[in-house]
């Protein structure tokens, strides 16, 4: 009985116990270098090439998680419509 009610114990305390929240982590900033913007392609890309670029995009934030490499897919004269989502320029 009162090894049952030890193991009990031990599990509730164990359980219970606080994980590390994100903030609590030891997280390095990292500075990353900007790439250059895309230029415009003249005369405007095909459909199928359009959708090659954004294949390419999507494998590089998505699946590689490589803002940089993404950031070469989006072109300098884009434009952030949403306000909560600006950044300051550069």
């Amino acid at each position: 009985m009162r090894l049952v009610i030890l193991i009990t114990c031990v599990l509730g305390v164990a359980l219970a116990a606080p994980t590390p929240t994100y903030a609590s982590r030891n997280v390095k900033a990292v500075t990353l270098a900007r790439p250059p913007p895309c230029q415009p392609s003249s005369p405007a890309p095909s459909e199928e090439e359009t959708k090659a670029r954004f294949d390419k995009f999507a494998d590089a934030i998505i699946v590689k998680k490589n803002i940089t490499e993404a950031f070469l897919y989006i072109s300098d004269s884009y434009i952030v419509r949403k306000l909560a989502c600006r950044t300051p320029s550069y």
